[in-house]
């Protein structure tokens, strides 16, 4: 729902494209890019390339106004990465709602495209995330088709694996509502324990039709070999969809209340990080809860995990309020702010522990923030671009 409240927000304040950029056709950039970037008003993206400092290598290597040979489907205003780097030289772009294209690029100079495969058919699917599992991809479908009997492929609400090209497998989620009143709407993914034993954990909204009710937080433990899916409930929140794996961990930012006011969103938001226990199950590890921390702002996300009990999560403002959006750093059930900007302009961010690097992109200033583990800011990169798109999200590309 992030995305959602996002995306009315700024409805009225879109950035059309300034035409300047050379042809964006996917062409190999000069050095291997460390990160992809979305760029994006809401009715125009752009996917760049940044080096391992955050700086822009190509602001436009694919964008809404280019379709390359390869490319079916165009890029449409709602384009996320996934999670995690799905395979090394391989760039996925997912195209949600309405479009519902996955789309696997290449960046290291072999075919550009390959592959793209609408996961929607008949059917919104508003795919949120693509995880690689073994040999398969497997993709989230938020989406609902209410006329659709509950085992059909065009139901959605469920986890579909995609190999060889085409959907073979269905995981359906749809008994993991808590009611008959909401859904599942299973979100972001992440792997987690050891190989040969991992298993899958998927966020879940667990939202009504209309999205105005929110069920109680949980998420759900997909066992790959089986396919089975079991409920993790996670106790006192809601809206439990975002995922960021570290470690041994995964962290779930859990929003709260979609649409209540702020004392309903605060009475069920949080970020937790559950881990595996000895029987195969989840456990919290460490948890920051909204209601236990009355004078900080209340956590929606995006979240970057820094550590597996530390981490960075964003607490988006008041446009009509002009309560800017704060990043608030989080370690040992603790919080203080790191730094502000304008209402809904932070975004997706990325951080790399080697380097001691942070990066999340500033949609308010078209720039890419710089940061430490610690909060001390560097000095910020400017990722205005050719195509006047300001900054949305960015995410590792992996390598050989």
């Amino acid at each position: 729902m992030v995305r959602v409240a996002l995306v009315l927000a700024l409805a009225c304040g879109c950035t059309a494209p300034s035409g300047d950029c050379a042809r964006a056709d996917l062409a190999p950039p000069p050095r291997a890019p460390a990160y992809a970037l979305v760029a994006s008003d809401y009715s125009s993206s752009a996917i760049g390339l940044l080096d391992t400092d955050g700086s822009v290598i190509t602001a436009a290597w694919l964008d809404s106004g280019a379709r390359p040979p390869g490319v079916v489907a165009a890029l449409s205003g709602d384009v996320v990465l996934p999670t995690a780097p799905f395979a090394p030289c391989t760039v996925v772009l997912v195209d949600r709602f309405g479009t519902d294209v996955v789309s696997w690029l290449d960046p290291c100079g072999g075919e550009p495209v390959r592959g793209q495969l609408d996961v929607g058919r008949s059917l919104a699917s508003n795919p949120h995330d693509v995880l690689r599992v073994g040999a398969a991809a497997w993709v989230t479908r938020y989406g609902v088709g209410l006329g659709a009997a509950a085992d059909s492929i065009e139901r959605g609400n469920d986890v579909v694996v995609v190999e060889g090209g085409r959907i073979a497998r269905r995981i359906d989620l749809g008994a993991l509502a808590d009611d008959g009143e909401t859904f599942a709407r299973p979100d972001r993914m992440a792997r987690i324990g050891p190989a040969g034993a991992e298993q899958v954990v998927v966020g879940l909204g667990r939202l009504s039709a209309d999205f105005m009710r929110t069920g109680p937080g949980a998420v759900a433990l997909v066992d790959p070999r089986t396919l089975e899916a079991r409920l993790v409930p996670i106790a006192g929140l809601s809206g439990c969809g975002e995922l960021d794996p570290i470690g041994e961990v995964v962290v779930v930012t859990c929003q709260g209340e979609a649409f209540g006011d702020a004392a309903a969103r605060r009475a069920r938001a949080g970020v937790v990080a559950l881990g595996l226990d000895g029987a195969g199950g989840l456990v919290e590890r460490a948890a920051f809860r909204a209601a236990e921390h009355p004078s900080l702002p209340v956590p929606t996300g995006p979240t970057i995990a820094l550590a597996e009990d530390r981490w960075l999560t964003v607490a988006f403002g008041d446009i009509p309020a002009g309560t800017p959006d704060r990043a608030l750093g989080i370690a040992r059930g603790q919080a203080e702010v790191w730094l502000e900007a304008a209402p809904f302009t932070l975004g997706e961010g990325v951080y790399d522990a080697a380097h001691d690097l942070l990066l999340l992109p500033d949609a308010g200033a078209s720039v890419i923030r710089r940061l430490r583990g610690d909060g001390t800011e560097r000095e910020p990169i400017d990722a205005t671009g050719c195509h006047g798109l300001p900054p949305r999200e960015i995410a590792r590309v992996a390598f050989p």
